[in-house]
């Protein structure tokens, strides 16, 4: 983070490296990290996927995005 202007979580990757199971913990982590630094923080992959398929996303989708957000 240091040497970084910005820092993107990869959910898909970091999901398939840590587990599902482990991945809203460590994106919390490295969110708050970054914020410390003042980094830009880009959070991507895997969310909203229903949305490929459906106008609407999931209630589980939502608060995905809220948690990443907030």
């Amino acid at each position: 983070i240091d040497a970084s202007h910005a820092v993107l979580v990869a959910r898909g990757d970091l999901g398939v490296e840590i587990g599902q199971a482990e991945l809203p913990g460590i994106q919390k982590e490295i969110i708050r990290a970054a914020l410390a630094q003042n980094r830009i923080v880009i959070t991507a992959t895997q969310m909203m996927q229903s949305m490929v398929e459906s106008p609407i996303p999931t209630r589980a989708e939502v608060l995905d995005v809220a948690n990443a957000v907030i």
